[in-house]
């Protein structure tokens, strides 16, 4: 008996040849139908020079929890001779034949998948074959306008254009039409008509896909899946194994395609090939990592009873503009790919093996490479105080924030974060770990929501711990009191109370940092909460509105919020008028109000004891024009009010020039 293999090599850079979603699509759904359809067939001819030899092992039959049972069963396979027929790869046993199969096989490939590279061995000697294809193109001399290769003898329907396009890419486009009416047999294609993706509307371009958006590369691969199985072992053994793997990918792609998708409307991510375990895709940007993590811990949960040998994924994300060509974006997938791959063969013998992941972001035209981006950008200061920006690679699962799950988590605590915010915690970065720590803390407490708490983590020495090295979490030292308060302190200068309650709020019941009660105090001063008896700054509880007012004043200020500050004067004079104009018309300085009339009178004590009316103001009257007086004479009031009161030196050296003088 002879045995014939057939692998297709670079099949992902043959796929983005044609730099069109639908072409891509339609690539994949014609290396299925050559793969599962056309070659089998092919095999199963009789009279052609070959005759298949069934097998008699026992073969894994299909699984009833496979998306596509109806589509993958290697015991009927095997019944016909064929050991596998998807992945990149077809081998099949033949009685006699197989260098002729061989033949036949290489022309079928060269027509059908032209462009794509192919090996074929009979008995692990290569079968080498000519891969060229003589061109059935029209002699005519427009190139085709959607590669700029190969000449256009075809048109194609997309959207109101008809591009004439090359019969390769007509084919393609062809096959994607296929796909979209279930008629592919494709493994991408069967899976997406299982789940939600069915009844969503198709895009036809990556424009489509995206809106205003950025656009997310998906490049996931098995890690450790080829020295998984082990040397020498039976075609039945092995059939089992890969048939295995392939089921646990497809259903957990299907559970994270299902958690991303809406009921309705447009695709969010359109799977491009699905092979044994590698998985291709696209998406709008603001799903990739999250729809890593459903993918993966899909794939823990499927496999947490399994003993012997667990698939895990390496996996590369890229995200770009839509208008970066996508061959390049497939090659820095792949390389981020390869990176999560190393980190997952640097794990030390024994510890638990895990999806990794590795990812990019490029907001620029153009996509350098990742290794030269993170050399220039992530390095920081030098020798004993090298610093690195980035952990990644990373975990895929985890609860930290040295994993994917972790971040993507604490991505959503900052959901409500203004931009300048975020900005302002980018700059920290470079500046240490300390400023860093404290930006980021500080942002969380202020957006996030249902009060989150924020744990440092720390790997101490090796002479201080037994065993391994791992995180704990980090012990209280008073040098971080020092530098929060000094970053309090910054920040109560600029007017950011909230700010500098946020930056030190962890502090407040560790030994030795009773301070921090202070600046609670001016947080709930500034967001207008109850003040605490304990207090002890006149300033903040005192009966004058007018000396609260001014102190609000200030903070705007200093802040740097003119209309806050504009309203707050406003507010000043309003409180600060009542306590005057009484004491230069002789009253005493005491309020009241007479509810007996719908309009608003105030009624001002004198000397004898009894009420005056001072003046009667409408409901829409505003407080000054009831006493006749100008904005303009209202900062003499200002000083009275505040000397009156006995607080005049609390603002001293402030910003507001009626209070400083």
């Amino acid at each position: 008996m002879e045995r014939l293999h057939i692998e297709l090599q670079r099949v992902q850079t043959w796929l983005f040849a044609v730099p069109r979603l639908r072409a891509m699509v339609g690539g994949n759904a014609l290396l299925g139908e050559t793969l599962r359809g056309a070659l089998p067939k092919l095999a199963c001819e009789t009279g052609r020079g070959w005759v298949l030899a069934p097998r008699s092992e026992t073969y894994p039959a299909a699984d009833p929890n496979d998306p596509l049972k109806d589509y993958d069963d290697p015991a009927a396979d095997a019944n016909d001779g064929i050991l596998a027929r998807d992945g990149g790869h077809f081998e099949a046993w033949f009685v006699t034949g197989a260098g002729a199969f061989a033949d036949a096989a290489g022309q079928l490939l060269c027509s059908n998948l032209p462009g794509l590279r192919f090996q074929i061995t009979v008995d692990g000697a290569p079968c080498t074959r000519s891969q060229a294809h003589l061109s059935t193109e029209l002699p005519v001399l427009a190139p085709c306008e959607w590669t700029g290769r190969g000449i256009a003898s075809d048109t194609v329907e997309q959207g109101d254009e008809r591009p004439a396009v090359s019969f390769d890419v007509a084919r393609r486009h062809a096959a994607a039409r296929r796909a979209e009416v279930d008629k592919a047999v494709d493994l991408a294609s069967l899976l997406s008509a299982n789940t939600k993706l069915r009844q969503l509307e198709s895009v036809q371009e990556l424009k489509e896909l995206v809106g205003n958006g950025y656009l997310a590369l998906i490049l996931a691969d098995g890690n450790g899946v080829g020295s998984g199985l082990g040397n020498e072992k039976p075609d039945s053994e092995r059939a089992a194994f890969y048939h295995g793997n392939r089921v646990l990918l497809r259903r957990a792609v299907k559970k994270a395609i299902d958690a991303h998708c809406p009921d309705t409307g447009p695709s969010p991510l359109i799977p491009l090939m699905l092979g044994g375990d590698d998985l291709l895709l696209v998406s709008r940007a603001d799903i990739a990592l999250p729809f890593v993590v459903m993918l993966c811990e899909a794939l823990g949960k499927l496999q947490c009873d399994n003993d012997g040998f667990k698939l895990t994924l390496g996996v590369g994300v890229v995200f770009a503009k839509h208008t970066i060509p996508i061959h390049r974006l497939h090659e820095v997938a792949e390389q981020l790919a390869g990176s999560a791959k190393r980190r997952f063969r640097g794990l030390k013998e024994g510890e638990a093996k895990r999806s990794v992941v590795d990812w990019a972001v490029f907001s620029t035209a153009c996509v350098d490479d990742p290794t030269d981006v993170r050399r220039r950008d992530w390095l920081r200061g030098s020798g004993n105080d090298l610093r690195v920006l980035s952990q990644r690679p990373v975990d895929v699962l985890g609860q930290g924030l040295d994993s994917l799950q972790g971040l993507v988590r604490g991505a959503g605590l900052l959901a409500q974060a203004p931009r300048s915010q975020l900005r302002y915690l980018v700059d920290q970065l470079p500046r240490g770990r300390a400023l860093s720590e404290l930006a980021f803390a500080e942002i969380v407490r202020l957006h996030a929501m249902r009060g989150p708490t924020v744990t440092a983590l720390e790997v101490p020495d090796r002479e201080r711990v037994e065993g391994e090295d791992r995180a704990v979490e980090e012990k209280f030292h008073p040098s971080a009191g020092f530098r929060a308060r000094w970053h309090a302190l910054s920040l109560i200068e600029k007017g950011n109370l909230l700010g500098a309650w946020g930056a030190i709020s962890h502090l407040e019941n560790e030994l030795g940092q009773n301070w921090t009660q202070v600046v609670k105090w001016l947080a709930n001063f500034a967001a207008s909460l109850p003040i605490p008896e304990a207090c002890d700054l006149p300033v903040l509880n005192h009966p004058r509105m007018a000396v609260r007012a001014a102190l609000r004043v200030e903070l705007a200020l200093r802040a740097g919020d003119i209309p806050r500050a504009v309203h707050g004067t406003v507010a000043f004079f309003e409180a600060a008028l009542p306590a005057t104009v009484p004491a230069r018309l002789g009253k005493g300085p005491l309020p009241a109000r007479n509810h007996a009339t719908s309009r608003e009178t105030r009624l001002y004590q004198g000397e004898n004891g009894q009420l005056d009316r001072v003046g009667q103001a409408g409901p829409r009257l505003h407080n000054l024009q009831q006493f006749g007086v100008g904005y303009g004479e209202c900062s003499a009031f200002c000083s009275a009010i505040v000397e009156k009161c006995g607080n005049y030196g609390v603002f001293r050296g402030c910003s507001n020039p009626v209070l400083s003088a």
